[in-house]
């Protein structure tokens, strides 16, 4: 996945943030609250039939974790 497609996942969480870039964290995305965060895990686990653990939810920070942990996932799905 590029940030692109990922993108296209975060404006259904984030319709609100008219910009996104790879390098925000939480902090640079006003609507990035706990239950956001939830509501992102749940549109990407959904979407692309993938599943995270607790820890790796916990340790996302930024748009571009977020991406590397799900480009790691895909990949060990695809094994």
């Amino acid at each position: 996945m590029n940030f692109n497609e990922l993108t296209e996942i975060l404006k259904i969480v984030f319709p609100e943030e008219s910009f996104l870039e790879i390098e925000m964290t939480k902090e640079d995305i006003k609507s990035w609250d706990s239950i956001a965060h939830l509501n992102l895990i749940v549109e990407i686990e959904d979407q692309l039939g993938i599943t995270f653990q607790i820890e790796e939810i916990e340790k996302i920070n930024s748009l571009s974790s977020l991406l590397t942990l799900i480009n790691k996932k895909t990949n060990e799905q695809s094994k």
